[in-house]
């Protein structure tokens, strides 16, 4: 099997743990990755990278699928939103050259790259997110209470976010770009790590704390014992039908009620603390893209298990 990775950026550790779970399975697996930045160390991990156009790019989708033909990929699994939404519009070409894209369908993929679509998922489905509107750049009079906390529409990470504690700071602001409004809510942060069948079954679900960030990426965080939000990222993956991974980002505030915020149809970063846990994502999407039946698992996983996560270098004289 020949797996790329698109997009990986600084996500290293994750394709090192990739690297790692190929030892058990018997099986000759070459681990690709692709990125459109030379420097982005992660790609010096896998057994070979390449160089790919900007997604925007014209030139994107005929380069990709010519390394996708020359490289006799098996399977693709994208780890940032803007691959996953690449990788639907190239659904049909992919499919004629018998290439599986670890996505969801089209419109599970829409619910979770938009926001506003995510607060409307949410709602239609009784799970509990925050208040939540469209930004209008004319309009101030926001029918929430402040704080209000602002993000992207189809953003990604915590770029582009703002916390509002006044009418004058929202007036102030004047952004071109769509956005959502939801009222700040201030607490407790978790990630629900969540793997699903290909079918959207749900084969384990791990909820972690994120006990220190950095530009949206976890910086400390350790598993939790927590049935009730092992219940809820089992209950949002199978609703939306999520194929692969998934992260699902909540909040629990000071009266100890929990709102969901975000939900990532793929890895995060931070899912090496859910492998390190014991549960080996990687192995079972191995299985998977093989088309093995996978056993759930759901709720195995080491409790109280922290992560501390710290910086390295990679030296190269030729990128790219």
């Amino acid at each position: 099997m020949n797996i790329l990775f698109l997009a990986p950026a600084w996500k290293a550790s994750l394709i090192k743990a990739f690297r790692e779970a190929r030892k058990s399975i018997k099986l000759d697996i070459r681990l690709i990755a692709a990125d459109s930045d030379a420097l982005s160390s992660s790609i010096y991990f896998a057994d070979q990278f390449h160089i790919v156009p900007m997604f925007d790019s014209p030139d994107f989708n005929f380069h990709f699928l010519a390394l996708c033909k020359k490289e006799k990929i098996t399977a693709i699994v994208p780890l940032s939103n803007k691959a996953i939404a690449a990788l639907e519009n190239l659904r049909p070409d992919l499919k004629n050259m018998d290439i599986l894209p670890v996505i969801s369908s089209a419109e599970t993929i829409h619910d979770c790259l938009d926001k506003w679509e995510t607060y409307r998922f949410c709602k239609n489905n009784s799970i509990p997110t925050p208040e939540t509107v469209l930004y209008d750049r004319e309009n101030y009079d926001i029918p929430i209470e402040f704080p209000l906390f602002l993000k992207k529409r189809t953003g990604e990470g915590s770029n582009n976010t703002y916390m509002i504690k006044t009418k004058e700071q929202l007036k102030e602001l004047q952004l071109d770009e769509e956005y959502i409004v939801q009222k700040y809510i201030e607490g407790t942060e978790y990630t629900i790590d969540a793997l699903s069948d290909f079918t959207g079954e749900p084969l384990s679900v791990v909820p972690r704390e994120r006990l220190a960030v950095r530009g949206g990426e976890v910086l400390k965080g350790k598993t939790v014992h927590n049935p009730e939000l092992v219940k809820w990222g089992a209950k949002i993956a199978k609703i939306l039908k999520i194929c692969g991974p998934a992260n699902i980002q909540c909040i629990k505030n000071r009266q100890g009620n929990y709102f969901f915020t975000d939900i990532n149809n793929r890895f995060g970063s931070g899912v090496v603390l859910t492998l390190a846990a014991g549960v080996n994502f990687p192995e079972m999407l191995f299985k998977l893209i093989r088309g093995d039946k996978v056993k759930s698992i759901i709720g195995a996983y080491e409790e109280n298990l922290f992560m501390l996560r710290y910086d390295e270098a990679v030296f190269t004289r030729d990128p790219g």
